[in-house]
């Protein structure tokens, strides 16, 4: 849906604190890769849009954060991302 979460008022600038904290944790070549989705999405087909999507998933599995990704749900840890 177009909501996610509704806030109070005072409570709308933390929230969103934690919201940015939370995309900046994720594995940077991710936040890429929906960032160009996102982007270009506009401009595309549906069926574009899933073979770019596609594309980038494919590029993205063979990386060092994608293994660390793995690592860190498996071993309970926190990533380290690094952007490889």
């Amino acid at each position: 849906g177009l909501v996610d979460k509704v806030v109070p008022s005072n409570s709308f600038r933390g929230e969103v604190q934690k919201l940015a904290e939370t995309i900046r944790d994720n594995a940077p070549l991710g936040n890429r890769a929906v960032k160009k989705i996102v982007n270009m999405g506009l401009h595309l087909s549906i069926a574009e849009a899933q073979a770019l999507s596609d594309t980038l998933r494919r590029q993205i599995e063979e990386t060092e954060d994608a293994k660390e990704g793995v690592r860190a749900v498996l071993g309970n840890y926190k990533p380290k991302f690094v952007g490889r």
